[in-house]
Formats: structure tokens, C-alpha cells, sequence
């Protein structure tokens, strides 16, 4: 598996290659014309797994990191980096810097993007950049972590000092961290706050105020109006009964449920607290933010606890309300993550498990209006191969890529205005859907096919549909791209019969490799990675792009990939 990626890896580096290129199936992929187009199947995904290098750089290795030495990298990272370091180098360098805020904004990523701007900083034609997209608010780095990301990655691969934009770039990034997220996000090991500070522009209150940095160097609160949630924090942590005045230090602090049960246990009242805190009813003033991913991640705890019905109700406002649901950016297989866990979890009783799942379906539903309306018919097809049951993001992940090429197959049955859903593998089968269904409902059908063999065999989908009469204006493939030898000459056959179809690819693992070979038109076929919903909108553009095209004429044809010109435009 590794040789290939490496061996794609080395090809984007140098043009002059040319060679039969095979997935890692065996079967028959092909080059991306445009670095940025293969870039598209990479920066949505996190390639880098686990969190890599955490820790485990003594300073002698931080000086000179890899030393430009990509072999040292795990194989998808590499070829993350070498495509990053051609986009840079092109005739449309800020393409990079683009494609990173994407990935940080839509498709929800955080490391990825991280990597892309360290490659940026490093690279001549994209320094100029760095400093502007560093501030964005709403861009590359959004929480403090995203900054510490960042300067990890610069550090591993190019070593000590930074460079000039990065040091601009992550200064101008830390004047709009806030107090909650530098407590938050300061770990003890490298990389942390400490030694990003020590490495940057800095001057008397600048990027951070005199308090804080001295908070951040060596944990002492020297100016308790400055910094009024750290000095709470400190005086709750001196606590040892969970009294009326914890509890006040709690909400001031806006202590999170892990500083709570961990300082205090894991019973009714402190979870109580903890989902007051989190659905933002504190009645302490500027405790009023939410926090989604915290109610989600713990609904099975609060079941254990044993919280109010009242609580509960709170709980269920959060997760079903569309703005903070939106707002959350949660990526859509934490919905079944959840609901996994608490169809699975026996401390719940019959009625608060009916109530957690409908809220659950409702805010899974709420993810579905992200994505555009799909008009026409839609095949959709999950990958249910062997290869697709690995972890998401590494070894801890508790989910597949295959739940979650469910999990948006069902996000596009309900965004199609028609649709026709075939899980396929070694065999390819029609999964019968209803809108009516709920959410869940429908995703279930779809994981109870079990019986397609291990293979990943695409030209069964197109075998089916010409058996089967199905007549559709694209199909949408949700996979890991690893298909067997026969995809690109059955889809070329259907093809001829409707010469108007799309294919959309979802790649959700990253290797690099494009699903079918060159004999696949190119103006009608788009490939981009990830896990988020708004994927799908990218198919939506390319059709509405290919719409637009007024005459046949190569001058007037459309970008025969207008997403890119959406990122280069928004982003």
C-alpha cells in the first residue's frame, strides 16, 4: 500500500513521468491534470491520522526537523506535502493558501490546513500571502490549537527558526485568541503556547497581553482583572467540596465537564452544572455560549448521572436548534457516533432513548439543508468493501469510512429531488429508502447490507443500473477509490446511452488516486475528499457551471473545474 502512494508522490514532483498508474486494487486510476485538483482529494481528509510527532521531538531534532526529507513522513502526509509544495510553485500559487482555508472553513478539517500553511510559509511565491490568511478570521487558524498545529508542522518539516511571514502570521493569529481558548488549548507537552511565543513577533502586549503571557509561561496569574476566568479556574482547582461557591467559580470560569468531573467525580450534580454550562443557562454573564460538541460527545454520560428531565430539555434545545447546529460544523458521522452509543448504552430508559435519538435525527436532518438541492435523479453509491471498514482518522476512531459513506448517502437521498441508492462491493444491490423514514431509519437500511462480499468491484453499479432500466443525470460514488480493473469501460458504455451524466466521486481516505482512467471524459467527472456535507454542493457547481457553457467553442467552455474558481473566489 505504502509504495504506491510513494510512488504517486514522486510522480507529482516530476511531470516528465509517464506510466500506466494503478491504485491500490490493481486497478486503473490516472494522473490529476492540476496539482490543486488532486490537492482537493487530500485537504479535506486528515492523512496525517493521530496526531503526529506530538511530543516526541527531543530540541536537538527541532532545529532541523526533516531537513527537507519527505521519507520520513507517513505516505499520505508526504504526498500531501509534495502536492502542496507544486501547487505553490504554479502559475496560481495563492491556490494553496486557498485550498487550506477551505478545508479548514467546509470541510471542517483542522490539521490538514495546518500543514498546507507551514508548506506555504516555507515556499517563495506564497510567503507573500501567509500574514494576510493568517489573520482572516475566519480562515486557516481559527482556534489556538490550530496555531500550535501550524507551528509544529513548520518546525517538523524545516526546522528552527520560523520564517519571517510565519512569525507575522501566528503573531496576528494570537490577537484574536480568546482567554476561554488559551486555557482551553495549552497543553504541557510540545508543541505549546510557551515555546510558539518564544519563536514569534512579540512586544510589550502584543500578540498577547503582559498577564497572559506570563500565565502562559509559567502558570501564575499576576493580574486577577486581566485574566478573571483563568483566576476563577485557579481558585476552583484549591476547591474540595462541590459547595454553592464552587459551583459560582464554575460558572465564572466556564469550567468545562472535564475539569469538573475530574476534580470532583462523576455523579447527578456535577453533571447537572456541566450541562448547564454547556447549553449556555448559566446565569453568569458572559457564560452563555454553547457548547455542541461537548452535549454530544457525553449524552450516554448524562444518561449514567442520571440528569433532570429538565436538564434534558436543555440538552435537546442545543442539539435541535438549526443556527447552533450549524454553527457547530459538526461533521456528519458524529451524529452516528452518537447514536451508536446510545442505542448501545442500557443506562438510558425506554422514553429519554426515543427523546435522545428524535433529537438526534432532527439535528442530523438540520445537516442535510447545508447541501443544495440535487435536481434530476441520483444513483448514490457507498463503498462497502474491506478496505473501506478502517478507521476514520486513525486508530482511535470508534467509526469506518464505510458509516460514514452511509452516513452521506443519506445526507444526498434527502438532499435529491430523485434518488436510487446502491451499496456496492463485490456485488451491487438497490437499498429502498423513504423520506418519511427519519434519518436514522434510513441509515440503518443501509448498514444492514452485509452480504455484497469484500471486493470493490464499481462496475457493478453501472452493470445494475443498464440491467435495471435506471436512467440518472450522475452518479456519486462514495469510496476510498481503491476499485478493480473494468470501472472506466462500463461507465464509458453507459455513457453512450446517456451522454449527460455526471460522476462525482467522495473520496473519504485520501491516497491520491483518481477513481477510473484517462478514457473518462474529464468535463463531466469531479473528485473531491472528505467527510462534510457540503462536499455535495461541489457536484452541484459543476453542473450549474457546465449549464452555463454557451457555446462549444474551447474559449468559451467553463473550467472543467469551476469548484476551484468558487475556492479561489470565497476563500
Amino acid at each position: 500500500m505504502n509504495e504506491s502512494i510513494l510512488k504517486l508522490a514522486e510522480m507529482v514532483n516530476d511531470a516528465s513521468v509517464e506510466t500506466e498508474l494503478l491504485n491500490l486494487a490493481g486497478g486503473e486510476t490516472s494522473n490529476f491534470d492540476d496539482p490543486a485538483e488532486l490537492m482537493l482529494t487530500l485537504c479535506g481528509n486528515n492523512v496525517f491520522g493521530e496526531a503526529y510527532y506530538d511530543g516526541v521531538m527531543d530540541e536537538r531534532q527541532r532545529k532541523t526537523g526533516i531537513a527537507g526529507n519527505l521519507e520520513q513522513l507517513p505516505p499520505r502526509a508526504r504526498l500531501l506535502v509534495a502536492t502542496a509544495e507544486q501547487v505553490a510553485r504554479g502559475d496560481n500559487p495563492r491556490d494553496l493558501l486557498a485550498l487550506a482555508t477551505w478545508a479548514r472553513q467546509e470541510a471542517n478539517m483542522r490539521t490538514t490546513p495546518a500543514w498546507m500553511l507551514a508548506v506555504a510559509a516555507r515556499e517563495p511565491k506564497t510567503k507573500q500571502f501567509v500574514v494576510d490568511y493568517c489573520r482572516k478570521k475566519n480562515g486557516i487558524l481559527v482556534r489556538p490549537d490550530d496555531l500550535l498545529e501550524a507551528f509544529k508542522a513548520y518546525v517538523v518539516l524545516y526546522g528552527a527558526p520560523l520564517a519571517a511571514c510565519l512569525k507575522k502570521g501566528l503573531a496576528e493569529a494570537y490577537t484574536r485568541q480568546s482567554e476561554y481558548g488559551l486555557v482551553k488549548y495549552n497543553p504541557k507537552e510540545w508543541p505549546n503556547h510557551r515555546g510558539v511565543l518564544k519563536m514569534i513577533d512579540r512586544r510589550e502586549n502584543y500578540p498577547l497581553s503582559k498577564a497572559m503571557v506570563e500565565f502562559l509561561n509559567s502558570g501564575a496569574v499576576i493580574d486577577e482583572e486581566a485574566l478573571p476566568l483563568i483566576a476563577s479556574r485557579k481558585k476552583l482547582a484549591q476547591k474540595t467540596e462541590f459547595d454553592a461557591e464552587a459551583k459560582e467559580l464554575a460558572k465564572q470560569s466556564r469550567a468545562t465537564w472535564e475539569n469538573l468531573v475530574s476534580h470532583f467525580g462523576s455523579n447527578k450534580e456535577v453533571w447537572e452544572l456541566a450541562v448547564e454550562i454547556m447549553t449556555g443557562r448559566s446565569d453568569f454573564e458572559g457564560a452563555k455560549r454553547t457548547n455542541y460538541m461537548a452535549l454530544l460527545r457525553n449524552l450516554c454520560n448524562f444518561a449514567e448521572a442520571g440528569i433532570s428531565a429538565k436538564h434534558w430539555e436543555w440538552v435537546y434545545a442545543v442539539l435541535t436548534d438549526e443556527e447552533e447546529t450549524k454553527r457547530s460544523k459538526q461533521l456528519p458521522f458524529r451524529y452516528l457516533a452518537a447514536y451508536t452509543q446510545v442505542m448501545g448504552n442500557c443506562a438510558f430508559d425506554s422514553a429519554t432513548r426515543d427523546d435522545t435519538i428524535a433529537a438526534l435525527d432532527k439535528a442530523a436532518q438540520i445537516a442535510c439543508k447545508a447541501v443544495f438541492n440535487i435536481r434530476g435523479t441520483s444513483v448514490l453509491a457507498p463503498d462497502h468493501s474491506g478496505s473501506m471498514h478502517q478507521p476514520i482518522g486513525g486508530e482511535k476512531s470508534v467509526l469506518s469510512c464505510y458509516e460514514a459513506a452511509d452516513v452521506l448517502a443519506v445526507i444526498a437521498f434527502y438532499a435529491s429531488e430523485h434518488s436510487v441508492v446502491i451499496p456496492f462491493a463485490t456485488t451491487a444491490t438497490k437499498v429502498e429508502m423513504k423520506y418519511d423514514d427519519g434519518f436514522f431509519v434510513n441509515l440503518n437500511k443501509l448498514k444492514a447490507v452485509w452480504s455484497l462480499g469484500g471486493g470493490t468491484d464499481a462496475s457493478q453499479i453501472t452493470k445494475l443500473m443498464t440491467n435495471d432500466g435506471i436512467h440518472t443525470d450522475r452518479l456519486i460514488i462514495f469510496t476510498d477509490g481503491q476499485v478493480y480493473q473494468g470501472f472506466s469501460s462500463e461507465w464509458q458504455e453507459y455513457c453512450k446511452s446517456h451522454p449527460k451524466c455526471w460522476l462525482h466521486t467522495i473520496d473519504l481516505c485520501g491516497y491520491g488516486t483518481r477513481l477510473g482512467n484517462q478514457t473518462i471524459e474529464n468535463e463531466r467527472r469531479t473528485q473531491i475528499g472528505g467527510f462534510s456535507e457540503k462536499l455535495l454542493n461541489f457536484c452541484v457547481r459543476a453542473e450549474v457551471g457546465d449549464q452555463l457553457k454557451t457555446t462549444e467553442k474551447d474559449e468559451d467552455r467553463i473550467d472543467v473545474l469551476p469548484s476551484m474558481e468558487y475556492i479561489r473566489s470565497n476563500f
